[in-house]
Parts: structure tokens; sequence; C-alpha cells
């Protein structure tokens, strides 16, 4: 039964990566495409090699002239040979990954909960404190970097971000650079969202990212704690420009990087100077259900930049610019939710 359940396994995984495939062919180029011919071929192959196991299985079952032993045997074998197909179709998931996203994002699952979001020590705007409960989502490790934004724009997707006197450190460059892994910058709320759709997901609402550097919620000032910052927990009056992204130990719980300093973020909220009528379930607030902009608005940003003062660096701390604001100092990460 085990051994059948394994065969199964490989089975769908490979019909898994075949749909996968197919499904992503449609969003890239020819060339990418075409590399992938093979692959398809290769995932047939596997399902095709596992239904024939199966058979091989069943029928070698049902034979009587074989000694205990020599069945014994054969399902030993059998086994070896699921476990073995099922460990190079989940290589072969990583290899296409790479084929199509060489930079591609990693996403870490956040389980969900309630917690009390604001603070009621911190300023007007944090106030009041208030329930939330979250459904699990996955939210991107790091903020999003330049190689990253970069295969966005070379797929038609996105648009190259405006010039906007860099101050922060490297940003984009027509050719490649050196700096591919530092966060992307000078990218308003519509851009940074239109990446965020590519992906597959959107900007983090402003609970969603609460809970998050709060490490699933906890009442703690920075995601790694309480310990006051220091240039090793965080990019903060250590360097004057951004940094790589995770370059800096404070992480949270989870393993997500940079939820304070080295860059702002943007959220998916509209800025609201309190939390009255502040949903309780996680998602946005905003005018329109799906956060369109229906006039100028401000918008949430979250985490501070390297160039900020200590308390823009609290979990619970707020800040709004409108959603054309194109800075040196503001970079975003996604999330996805999970289905």
């Amino acid at each position: 039964m085990k051994i059948k359940i394994l065969l199964l396994m490989i089975l769908l995984v490979s019909l898994g990566i075949y749909a996968w495939v197919y499904t992503n062919q449609k969003k890239h180029k020819d060339e990418l495409a075409q590399k992938t011919e093979k692959t398809n071929q290769d995932q047939i192959n596997i399902a095709e090699k596992a239904k024939q196991t199966l058979i091989e299985l069943q029928e070698k079952s049902n034979l009587e002239e074989l000694t205990r032993s020599e069945k014994v045997q054969y399902e030993i074998d059998v086994k070896h040979k699921a476990e073995t197909e099922l460990l190079n179709a989940q290589e072969r998931i990583d290899a296409i990954k790479k084929t199509y996203y060489p930079h591609f994002i990693s996403f870490i699952k956040i389980k969900g909960g309630s917690f009390m979001m604001g603070n009621q020590d911190g300023d007007e705007d944090e106030k009041p404190v208030h329930e939330v409960k979250l459904k699990d989502f996955y939210m991107s490790k790091t903020e999003v970097t330049i190689s990253q934004y970069r295969e966005c724009v070379e797929a038609g997707y996105c648009i190259k971000p405006d010039e906007c006197d860099p101050q922060s450190g490297p940003n984009w460059t027509d050719e490649v650079g050196e700096e591919e892994d530092h966060p992307i910058l000078c990218v308003d709320w519509h851009n940074a969202r239109i990446f965020a759709k590519w992906v597959g997901g959107d900007l983090p609402t402003e609970a969603q990212w609460e809970y998050a550097s709060r490490s699933r919620g906890k009442k703690i000032k920075y995601p790694w704690g309480n310990k006051e910052p220091t240039c090793s927990l965080m990019n903060w009056e250590c360097m004057d420009l951004a940094q790589p992204v995770c370059s800096r130990k404070g992480h949270t719980d989870q393993g997500l990087c940079d939820m304070m300093g080295n860059v702002w973020e943007w959220t998916l909220d509209e800025w609201h100077d309190s939390y009255h009528d502040a949903p309780k379930d996680g998602r946005a607030w905003c005018v329109h259900p799906d956060c369109k902009v229906q006039k100028q608005k401000e918008r949430v940003l979250r985490g501070g930049a390297w160039s900020n003062e200590k308390d823009a660096f609290l979990t619970t701390a707020r800040f709004a610019l409108y959603h054309t604001t194109r800075a040196d100092r503001i970079g975003f990460r996604v999330v996805r939710s999970i289905k």
C-alpha cells in the first residue's frame, strides 16, 4: 500500500509539473518555451514510467510462483525506485523555476492567527489597538531586488523606474550591474503593484505587514524582539545608502529580512489617521474593494529607511505618501494568498 501511495505521489507530482510548465509557457518569450520543450517530455515520461511501475507491481504481486523472500526484495526495489523518481521530479521542479525565474522570489509561509494591531503607547495614528484575525499567506523573504524587477521589465510587464536622483544607493541601470541584489528604488505604488501582480500576488495589506514584522503578532518593538537596533541587526545610520537585501541579522522568527531599515515599503492600504473602523479580518482598508485609486489618496508605508529617526523603526510605526511618489528611499515586497 505504501509503495502504491509513493507511485501515486510520483504521478501527481509529474502531472503537476507538466501543468505548471504549460501554464507558464504562455507568459514568457518563445526562447524560454523552446528551452522547456524537452522538460515537458521528461515529465510525460516520468508519469508513464510511474504508471508502468504500478502495473508491474500489481502483476508481480499476483504471481503465486514468487517466493516470500522474492516478493519482499521486489517490494524493496520498487520502493527505492519510486523514492528516486520522486526526488528527481522535485529536482526538475527547482530546475524549471530557475529556467523561468533566474532570480526566483523566495516566499515564506506566514501562518495566520489573531493579534492586537497598533500601539496604545504610540502615536495617535497607531490607535486604538484592535484585534485582527488573518488567514495564512506567503510573504517574500526580502524586499524586491533590482534583478527581480529587471525580469519584469524585460518580460514587458513593468516599466523602468524613473530617475529620482537616488542617493540611497545603487538603483536601476539599463545594463546588468554589480548591485543587482540591492532593493529596487524609485518605484511608485502603481508600478510596485504591477510587479506584485506579475508574480501572482499583491502588495501586503497593512495588517499583514505588521503581523509578519512582529513575528506573527508578538508584542515586540522590533522584528527580532525588544533588543535595541544595532548595525548588525538592521541597516540604520550604519552606511549612508541602502544595502543588499538580507545583509543584516535582524530577521523575524519566520526568516523575513529587512522588515526594519534599509528602505520604506509600500503597503496596499490607503492612509487613515487612526484605526477607528479599521477592518478586523486583515484585508486592506480602501474605498474601492480592489484598492484601485479613486482620488488623490495617500498610501501607507512601513519599516523605515536607513536615514530615518529611531522611532520610525517600531513594528507599529506608520507613514504615508501619495501613490504617485517615486523616492530613493522607498521599495516594496510582495505577498501571495494561500488558496
